[in-house]
């Protein structure tokens, strides 16, 4: 696997000295962005690197070293409003622009618009033109739908700062750890389980979890489970603290912070939320994810200590039971797990 010496910067961020990043509110984007931000800064380490983003990965970003500033975007009724007049703020600043964000790139022309920066990139659709595509972005990056659920995310994003059409993935020694994390917030040994009505675009299946539960608690009983949610999935994950009380604990977290220190205490982050799974594999935690195919493509973890298996919710009634008992079996014989 080739070292990221070897990928060549393009010359416009190279020689930049202020370099401006985009990336709205995807956890999992951002995280696998690093690779390619990490080699912007080994390759050009005099450059100020301003991040762009909304709430959530800003403060994901302030847990590590790699930017001069953050910029958060403030959502207000409209993310196209909000953008732009957080990007005019800074016309005209910045030797370079990059839209980390593959897709219509609708908010990608517009920050390049109020950013006005002297090089910008961005991916598009390859039907996608516009005026403002062919007037602010200096380097259009084209890509199909099909093309984009094939190659992995981690691979687009060294694509538009490299001159390699779709390099190597980065070894993992270049993927991130959340290395200021001061301490775990809960004690013992415990699995998070994420419980998000977002996950597979609908309610969680608490059937499902249940029984998985169920098969931990038996097979493991020197392991217990938390329940990790937002106070709108509350109701969600309730139900599934019934399997045993005194074992399953709920935690709604509705500060980011909590949440990451939660994450960096467990010793297993399980379940289909892509975002957890990112952040646990940035820490180097375990993880063990359930992905469709599409997913396992585009998306999966850059980690080591990642295991994932294909299963959709929504649609593998009857893998339901074999997946269970990977799972079990693959806690049961992790040694990081269960020492």
């Amino acid at each position: 696997m080739r070292e990221l010496e070897e990928i060549q910067l393009r010359s416009e961020i190279i020689s930049a000295n202020k370099i401006a990043l985009l990336i709205r509110s995807a956890i999992g984007d951002f995280l696998l962005a690093i690779p390619a931000i990490k080699l912007i800064k080994k390759c050009n380490p005099s450059a100020k690197i301003y991040l762009f983003c909304d709430e959530t990965v800003a403060t994901i970003a302030g847990h590590t070293d790699l930017f001069s500033k953050i910029i958060c975007i403030v959502n207000g009724w409209n993310k196209y409003f909000s953008l732009l007049i957080t990007t005019l703020k800074f016309r005209k600043k910045f030797d370079a622009f990059v839209a980390l964000k593959a897709g219509a790139g609708r908010q990608n022309s517009l920050a390049a618009f109020g950013l006005k920066a002297k090089y910008s990139f961005s991916y598009f659709h390859n039907y996608h033109q516009s005026y403002m595509t062919d007037r602010y972005i200096s380097h259009k990056l084209f890509l199909s739908q099909e093309e984009l659920q094939k190659v992995h995310y981690s691979r687009l994003c060294m694509n538009m700062v490299t001159n390699k059409k779709i390099p190597y993935l980065p070894p993992h020694e270049y993927f991130p750890k959340l290395i200021n994390i001061d301490s775990p917030s809960e004690n013992g040994i415990y699995i998070v389980i994420p419980i998000t009505s977002a996950e597979d675009r609908r309610k969680p299946n608490i059937k499902f979890y249940s029984v998985l539960i169920k098969e931990i608690i038996k097979k493991l009983p020197q392991i217990n489970i938390i329940l990790s949610c937002l106070p709108i999935d509350k109701h969600y994950a309730s139900q599934l603290t019934t399997v045993d009380p005194s074992r399953v604990l709920l935690k709604a977290t509705p500060n980011f912070e909590n949440f990451l220190s939660l994450i960096y205490g467990a010793k297993l982050v399980l379940g289909g939320d892509g975002g957890a799974m990112h952040i646990a594999a940035a820490m180097q935690i375990p993880t063990y994810i359930y992905l469709s195919e599409y997913s396992d493509l585009v998306w999966s973890p850059l980690s080591e200590v990642s295991k994932k298996t294909r299963f959709k919710f929504s649609f593998d009634e009857l893998k339901q039971d074999q997946i269970i008992l990977e799972t079990v079996e693959y806690i049961s014989s992790n040694q990081q797990i269960n020492t």
